[in-house]
């Protein structure tokens, strides 16, 4: 099939529980857990039938901002997915991170460098040339392919919202290279800065072998002190916005993309103190508001 005739047949699986309980994870996911990946998957599926793109790779693609994704839904759904900075302009951070997660689990593909035709290559090369760091890097453009549902993993988002920041490691210690390049992947530059992951899941158990419950942000004090992070160094600058990031923060946005179920298969939890002592009977000095990591 080609990239259209798939996201007709996604459209189809979209509308009918019965097909998309044949997929895994899909209709407890998209119509409970996180009910906003549905108007975001239909929207990129529709796209691709009215406004796909070919010649950029060898599969026609689209390109759409998160700008143009809330404007097409209706008034409750865009409410819920519009975030705004401190001077009232939509971030579109909510709608990045949906993707990301459909990327993850396997319905959209963000397309690389690696599949650009050479024409394609060389125009963001010269555009590259001509502009600013921050006039090109704020126009870099962004590509999607579709992918067939039938063979999405929807399972793989577990304990995931809207609000969850992707890290490539965590999702490279999780599901492997391939799924982590599809969710991350840029049409400029090497990503460097995230070529691996960095099995921090290994960290978290021989820490809990000296002591039975940790807070988050005791996790992330202690392991950024010691753990070598292949794409970071203790603090990088951002090309976007000039902001210095510790690595403590990217730490804990690590841990905080490890899926429920990924920690589970691992005999850990990551949850609320009061949660931990309702549901595992373990008590703990942290308030019930503090977010802990624990063996199960």
């Amino acid at each position: 099939m080609d990239s259209i005739e798939i996201a007709k047949n996604n459209l189809k699986i979209i509308k009918n529980k019965e097909e998309m309980k044949k997929i895994l994870g899909m209709n407890v996911t998209i119509n409970k857990n996180i009910k906003l990946l549905r108007p975001i998957l239909i929207t990129l599926n529709k796209e691709m039938i009215k406004n796909s793109i070919s010649g950029i790779t060898k599969n026609n693609v689209i390109k759409i901002n998160a700008t143009e994704i809330i404007r097409r839904q209706n008034k409750n759904t865009r409410s819920k997915l519009i975030d705004k900075d401190k001077n009232g302009h939509i971030k579109g951070d909510k709608v990045r991170n949906l993707i990301k997660l459909l990327c993850t689990a396997g319905t959209v593909r963000k397309v690389g460098k690696a599949d650009l035709t050479t024409s394609k290559v060389k125009e963001i090369n010269n555009a590259r040339k001509e502009q600013s760091a921050k006039d090109f890097y704020k126009s870099i453009p962004v590509y999607y392919e579709i992918l067939d549902i039938k063979n999405a993993d929807f399972t793989r988002l577990q304990g995931f919202n809207e609000n969850t920041k992707l890290k490539y490691a965590a999702i490279f210690d999780m599901y492997g290279k391939t799924i982590a390049d599809n969710t991350f992947n840029r049409v400029y530059g090497d990503n460097k800065k995230t070529e691996e992951g960095v099995q921090g899941i290994e960290y978290l158990k021989n820490m809990l072998m000296i002591k039975e419950v940790y807070s988050l942000s005791e996790v992330v004090e202690k392991i950024s002190k010691f753990a070598i992070v292949p794409m970071l160094k203790d603090s990088w600058k951002n090309v976007h916005t000039g902001k210095e990031k510790k690595s403590s923060t990217w730490w804990r946005d690590y841990f905080k993309s490890l899926s429920s179920k990924y920690l589970s298969d691992n005999n850990l939890k990551i949850c609320m103190a009061g949660k931990l002592k309702k549901d595992m009977k373990k008590s703990t000095d942290f308030r019930t508001s503090t977010l802990v990591i624990t063996s199960m």
